[in-house]
C-alpha cells in the first residue's frame, strides 16, 4: 500500500496458541487466560482458519 515498513514486530501473552503453532506445535484451541492485555486474551482465534485457508490448508507453508 506504499507504506515503507522495514520490519514487523508481533507480541503475545500467555494466550499463545498461534505462536506455539508457528513454532511447530499442533493448533489446539485453549480456554483464554485473563491478563492485563485483555485484547490479546484469545485462546481460539476466530481468524486462524481463514489465515490457514489463505495457504490452502498447508500448515508448513503458513509456518514458513
Amino acid at each position: 500500500m506504499g507504506l515503507p515498513i522495514d520490519q514487523f514486530v508481533a507480541a503475545t501473552n500467555v494466550n499463545n496458541v498461534v505462536p506455539d503453532f508457528l513454532n511447530g506445535a499442533k493448533f489446539e484451541a485453549i480456554s483464554s487466560v485473563a491478563t492485563i492485555s485483555n485484547s490479546m486474551d484469545v485462546g481460539n482465534p476466530s481468524n486462524f482458519p481463514r489465515l490457514l485457508a489463505l495457504y490452502g490448508g498447508d500448515e508448513k507453508a503458513l509456518r514458513n
